[in-house]
């Protein structure tokens, strides 16, 4: 039977004894002085980033399903989709301290269609306020918009998405089903024009999301199905936000 002998010469170390950290890299022991304490302190420009970057990952969580489908002629893959939302929201956005950072909805449409290179139609329109909620855009455009209400600590309580076909007149839009009391709606809207030199197979119409707090997974994939098939022109977003009148 064989023997093998601990040899504290030649044996590599791995770990912390007394004030010294032990590890192993590339095949080599390495020997470090281990920190006193342990300061997790951040700098402004740390604090900045990082509470700036939560806002843009939660505002483009909470919106991907339209911005991926606003970029899917030109981006299809939903992850970089994604991460171009993610984008833009952080450089919109504005750091107020340690804790928060601020996204005016109006400023993220401005920096999204700036990059995405599309446009706003002037025949593509909405009205967004406490009175009323409508869209205006040519007859024949197929228009999707997406609803979200807030409660009074800015958390989303319900959303809707709906895609129909203009027939040139204003459309009153779908506040989502709520669950709770909402305090505030925002919207983003984008219209499409089918290419009319190619066929056009049937309406892309009444797309609705029935539970509160999801888009269905058939409706998604038919939407998104219908953009990236059909020859169509898309253009930018518009985007509308209003206080809940007490």
């Amino acid at each position: 039977m064989g023997k093998t002998l601990f040899n504290p010469i030649t044996t590599k170390w791995k770990g912390s004894i007394g004030g010294f950290r032990y590890s192993v890299l590339r095949g080599k022991q390495v020997i470090s002085e281990r920190s006193s304490s342990y300061n997790d302190r951040k700098s402004s420009a740390q604090m900045n980033t990082r509470v700036r970057f939560k806002l843009a990952t939660q505002f483009s969580a909470l919106w991907k399903r339209i911005l991926e489908a606003n970029q899917v002629r030109f981006e299809p893959d939903r992850t970089l989709a994604r991460a171009n939302g993610t984008q833009v929201a952080f450089n919109a956005s504005e750091f107020v301290d340690n804790n928060a950072a601020l996204l005016d909805i109006y400023d993220f449409e401005n920096a999204f269609n700036a990059k995405t290179r599309q446009v706003v139609p002037a025949d593509l329109s909405l009205v967004f306020t406490s009175v009323a909620q409508s869209i205006t855009a040519r007859d024949g455009m197929v228009v999707t918009y997406q609803i979200v209400a807030f409660d009074a600590n800015d958390n989303p309580i319900g959303f809707n998405t709906v895609t129909y076909t203009s027939d040139g007149t204003a459309k009153v839009l779908d506040l989502p089903v709520i669950k709770g009391n909402a305090v505030r709606y925002d919207c983003i809207a984008f219209g499409s024009t089918v290419d009319t030199t190619s066929a056009w197979d049937g309406p892309l119409s009444n797309l609705n999301g029935d539970d509160p707090l999801s888009l269905d997974a058939n409706t998604y994939a038919v939407l998104i199905s219908s953009l990236s098939t059909k020859a169509l022109d898309v253009t930018g977003i518009i985007t509308g936000s209003f206080l809940v009148t007490p």
